[in-house]
């Protein structure tokens, strides 16, 4: 464990090959995570539109209240996870005053995502396209970060 103290990460040590995975596992969620956020809601303006608030023309019921919460459970569950992990790394890699912006950049995109969410219940269309352009915000930010930590960990090796 001489990576948490050193913030040196070899090749070789015992730690490097699970942060690795674990980080590859990061990439893999994320882009499984808009996968199912398309399948659900859509990440198309017009597509997500219908889908949440409904479409009289073409016969589209506004999505339940229920789904909708259920949705937001699990994309806080996500984030909270790829958040606080992904920046428990970073942190030890890279200057903390850095860190600790990225970390609340993140984290206030992945909220305004989320309640942004939540208040497409009220049935206003500026509540879709907020969520849409925040949680795609966060999406690559995330993706950004943890290849940021892949150049730094490769670096360092």
């Amino acid at each position: 464990m001489k990576f948490l103290i050193s913030k040196k990460l070899d090749r070789k040590s015992p730690v490097y090959p699970p942060i690795v995975g674990l980080l590859f596992f990061f990439v893999l969620g994320i882009l499984t995570n808009g996968l199912y956020v398309h399948s659900k809601i859509s990440l198309v303006p017009q597509e997500a539109i219908a889908n949440l608030l409904g479409d009289e023309a073409n016969f589209v019921e506004p999505m339940l209240f229920e789904e909708l919460m259920s949705i937001i459970h699990l994309e806080l569950l996500f984030f909270m996870f790829v958040i606080v992990l992904g920046f428990f790394i970073y942190f030890r890699l890279s200057d903390k005053k850095r860190v600790v912006r990225e970390l609340v950049t993140a984290t206030v995109l992945s909220q305004i995502a989320l309640l942004s969410l939540a208040l497409t219940a009220l049935g206003k269309s500026l509540f879709v396209y907020t969520f849409l352009a925040s949680f795609l915000a966060v999406n690559v930010f995330l993706l950004g970060i943890i290849f940021k930590i892949f150049l730094r960990i490769s670096r360092n090796g």
